[in-house]
């Protein structure tokens, strides 16, 4: 047994004994506090706690008052941490936690909830893949054709394959069978998603493809785009936009009608894209500019320039963010421009980002394992590694958030078969 085990234990032996000497007494002296309590065994392993009656005795061992391996407990079935003193009726019987350092009392036994999969993140919470970091790494879908983009609805996570040939999947967010809704395309870079389908930017074809989220149709929705590259939908499902590399435009279609509009033309090498109520930004990986434009055309504003290799921007109500693949930093600026302010340096290969309303996410490549899934608050602060030793994640934007997990896509072997989609709960 561990010293700090062998301590504890022995501590809860001697409240024991105390608390037998005053039933087993002549009672003429009480031994406590009316109200105040001290941890005890329950016969299940886990801790209880015992009550100091009014006469000045402990009760009988009361379990399930309080979390396991607090240490203390209250009458009101509460519990406090271990602070070794006594407040508000609540007395620490010892140390807080008997077990060594790094682990956590569950149910009695000593875990790792930063790597046991049967107490990942908590006690009892399980996790059906990979505990690091007390998050449950699941892998969604194996063996892809170099999964690239992803898009995400309530029940499930869909991506493409750029391989060849290069296919259209969905697969449940909880995890089961992947569904191929689409196959035979060209290069499938960017994926985007209404309530009812997927269209997705075919590079090769130079189209944009609409494929109903059920896999019952697939067709050309635009067709005639040289080498179209990212997409995205506006937030109110009206329109879809996206840029087409060598061509050098920004182009928009109505969803329902289909008509095509190009919003800005001569550029030299746009690539990702994101939208907002107001503009449309996007990304020019020759010029290392960002650049924005009203919805309904005009002239093109620079958000930002100087950059090296901004591979992926994304857009809240403030702020426009990129990650600089040549430059190993992860950046945001006024959404009219200004200052930039650096959120992330020194990174590997970043490639591709994603924002909610707390904190930034973003995907470094990295070389051979070294890859991970990082995240640092808007504001900027301490980053934290939500994932690593990774091979190649977040290649052509593959990276979505939701309200509780974190989604990315990784191609090892580039299109050997041994891609995967992969989910971290919690974010």
């Amino acid at each position: 047994m561990p010293r700090r085990q062998r301590l504890f234990a022995t501590t809860l032996a001697t409240g024991a004994l105390l608390a037998w000497v005053a039933c087993g007494g002549s009672g003429a002296t009480p031994v406590c506090t009316p109200g105040q309590s001290i941890a005890c065994t329950c016969s299940d392993g886990t801790w209880g706690a015992q009550v100091c009656a009014s006469g000045g005795t402990f009760g009988a061992c009361t379990c399930g008052a309080g979390d396991a391996g607090t240490g203390s407990s209250s009458g009101s079935g509460g519990s406090s941490g271990g602070s070794g003193s006594s407040s508000g009726g609540v007395v620490d019987s010892g140390p807080s936690n008997p077990c060594d350092a790094g682990q956590s009392l569950c149910h009695g036994a000593c875990v790792d909830e930063e790597n046991d999969p049967a107490n990942c993140g908590g006690c009892g919470t399980a996790c059906s893949g990979t505990c690091t970091h007390g998050a449950c790494l699941v892998v969604l879908a194996s063996q892809q054709l170099a999964p690239g983009d992803l898009a995400l609805d309530a029940k499930n996570v869909y991506f493409t394959n750029v391989g060849n040939p290069g296919t259209v999947v969905s697969v449940p967010i909880g995890g089961g069978a992947a569904t191929t809704l689409t196959m035979g395309l060209g290069t499938p870079r960017s994926i985007a998603i209404d309530a009812t389908s997927a269209y997705t930017t075919d590079l090769t074809a130079g189209t944009i493809r609409k494929t109903a989220l059920d896999g019952s149709a697939s067709v050309g929705f635009v067709t005639m785009q040289t080498s179209p590259t990212d997409l995205v939908i506006d937030a109110i499902a009206t329109n879809v936009y996206w840029t087409t590399g060598t061509a050098g435009t920004v182009v928009k279609a109505a969803l329902q009608a289909g008509t095509v509009k190009t919003l800005a033309s001569g550029l030299s090498s746009p690539d990702a894209i994101a939208v907002d109520g107001s503009n449309v930004y996007w990304s020019d990986i020759v010029d290392g500019t960002v650049m924005s434009l009203a919805l309904a055309g005009g002239t093109p504003t620079t958000v930002a320039s100087g950059l090296g290799s901004p591979n992926d921007i994304a857009v809240d109500s403030k702020s426009v963010y990129w990650v600089d693949y040549a430059k190993g930093v992860v950046v945001k600026v006024a959404l009219g421009g200004g200052k930039a302010t650096t959120l992330a340096a020194g990174q590997n290969k970043p490639d591709a980002i994603a924002v909610d309303s707390k904190s930034v996410y973003w995907t470094n490549e990295g070389d051979a394992l070294n890859g991970s899934v990082m995240k640092v608050p808007l504001a900027g602060g301490a980053l934290t590694t939500l994932v690593d030793g990774l091979d190649s994640p977040g290649s052509f934007g593959g990276l979505a958030i939701d309200t509780t997990s974190a989604y990315w896509a990784l191609d090892p072997q580039g299109g050997t078969g041994t891609g995967a989609v992969m989910r971290l709960t919690p974010r």
